[in-house]
């Protein structure tokens, strides 16, 4: 089994990975995830290994070139204020804060895949995260200790150090034995970190959410503090990126499988947020609902279905349409036939996103562009509901 997963975003990496593991489950398969971790990736990486891949992947002898020349005799300094310290050359590393460099990066991480082929690899810049699979938790063991030396290898001849603290184990609804990379033991963990979500061993959602709503009410106790003097205005704007910015991060990954009981949660969170903005009292009965709507601000309802509804837009292009046969209601909607949503496939980004298309109306089916698509998507979903 071999397989890579590149992303424009994390929040599609994160979903990409648990769709995969929620399909594996969903097959019968015992399912464990591994993440190595490197040290000073950005800083250590081989220029050369970076010019290898370039060629693998068909780039011209200009590129190339051009690359090598980036690299080369390229010096560094620091500036703080009108001082600035000597400056010096690497033979190694892609350099942090240049804009090239998380392109050349990816590129000399994308090798990392090829190295398993009993794994899948998931990856979003120096982030990775390996599916292991098998038939029983005896395999399922022994394939973990594998790819853990595999990508320990891979390592090695990159050239990067592995920094076994952050390197993570887990198994999906089972605990692996503890493995060994570099002489170092990894013990299993019962939730992972990958690119800031928290992702539990039995797929629930408990300790992410219950750190996303942590997070909304510091932010609403600044706005209250700090926005004291600041216009209604003024501090709907800090709403919008100190609280609303704090949920829609990864929110593709989380808020469509997310119980009734969470988005409750998470809303009355959203709503010291509104509390703040009016300056009314943390605790006691208040019209929030009716304040929410008067500034147009989303539920975290409409926040859920929004996330969906751009992500199927945005993806659209994957989405294979039939067009043969008589012409049906559901035909001319542009609808999908529906997907399978019996148990753990029910939970699927995948098969919630096609639901969510089905439901959009063709106004945001056939808008041009993400704009627009927005737009269309505000006018059905931000309307007044209580919730």
């Amino acid at each position: 089994m071999f397989g890579f997963r590149s992303n424009r975003s994390t929040q599609d990496a994160i979903s990409s990975l648990l769709d995969r593991v929620k399909t594996l489950k969903a097959s019968g398969k015992t399912v464990a995830v591994l993440s190595v971790d490197a040290s000073a990736a950005f800083d250590l990486l081989s220029h050369e290994l970076v010019l290898g891949s370039l060629k693998i992947l068909g780039f011209g002898p200009r590129m190339i070139a051009w690359v090598q020349s980036f690299f080369q005799d390229c010096p560094q300094h620091v500036r703080i204020g009108a001082s600035k310290s000597s400056s010096w050359t690497m033979d190694v590393g892609v350099g942090q804060g240049r804009k090239p460099s998380p392109d050349l990066f990816n590129i000399g991480y994308l090798t990392q895949c090829l190295w398993s082929f009993i794994s899948e690899y998931f990856g979003y810049a120096d982030d990775g995260m390996d599916v292991i699979a098998a038939d029983s938790i005896a395999e399922c063991n022994k394939k973990i200790q594998q790819v853990a030396d595999l990508r320990a290898a891979w390592f090695d001849a990159a050239g990067l150090p592995i920094n076994t603290a952050k390197t993570e184990l887990m198994g999906i609804g089972f605990t692996p034995v503890p493995i060994s990379i570099n002489a170092a033991q990894i013990c299993p963990s019962t939730s992972i970190k990958f690119l800031g979500c928290t992702i539990q061993s039995n797929l629930k959602w408990n300790e992410h959410i219950t750190s996303i709503c942590k997070k909304v009410r510091f932010a609403a106790s600044r706005i209250r503090n700090e926005g004291k003097y600041f216009s209604i205005g003024d501090k709907t704007t800090l709403y919008n990126g100190w609280i609303l910015g704090l949920v829609h991060s990864n929110g593709l990954a989380y808020l469509p499988c997310a119980t009734k009981e969470q988005l409750s949660e998470i809303q009355c969170a959203l709503n010291s947020g509104i509390r703040a903005i009016f300056n009314i009292p943390k605790f006691g009965y208040a019209p929030l609902s009716e304040l929410r709507n008067k500034l147009r601000l989303p539920s975290i309802h409409n926040i859920r279905d929004k996330i969906l509804m751009m992500h199927a837009w945005r993806i659209r292009d994957q989405f294979s349409i039939k067009t043969e046969g008589p012409t049906t209601r559901s035909r001319a909607k542009g609808n999908l036939p529906q997907p399978d949503q019996k148990g753990i496939l029910g939970t699927l980004t995948s098969t919630l996103t096609i639901c969510a298309w089905n439901k959009a109306p063709l106004s945001v089916k056939l808008a041009p562009n993400a704009a627009s698509a927005k737009r269309e998507i505000k006018k059905l979903l931000y309307v007044d509901q209580p919730h």
